[in-house]
């Protein structure tokens, strides 16, 4: 958990990208910027690519681009900072 909490902070284009400040935000159907699923994937990426338990099982959606090996690992990222959310606020 606090590997989750210390890439987000430590890493400002993910940082920026899933909790903006306040102004004007690039606009994904507009053509600007990158899904947040994007930023999710690459959380996961950092978390389980080298997880001595979950390594074994990351690999198949690592080596796939397609969106139904990797969306169990975005959900687990996305869940897992929403939980965060939840408790500090």
């Amino acid at each position: 958990m606090l590997k989750l909490l210390s890439e987000v902070e430590d890493n400002r284009e993910i940082r920026q990208a899933l909790y903006p400040g306040t102004g004007a935000n690039a606009s994904t159907a507009n053509g600007g910027g990158k899904p947040k699923t994007d930023f999710y994937w690459q959380l996961a990426v950092h978390l389980f690519a080298d997880h001595e338990e979950y390594e074994k099982f990351f690999v198949e959606a690592k080596q796939s681009s397609l969106k139904k090996h990797r969306e169990p690992w975005v959900l687990k990222v996305k869940n897992q900072l929403s939980r965060f959310a939840h408790k500090i606020s």
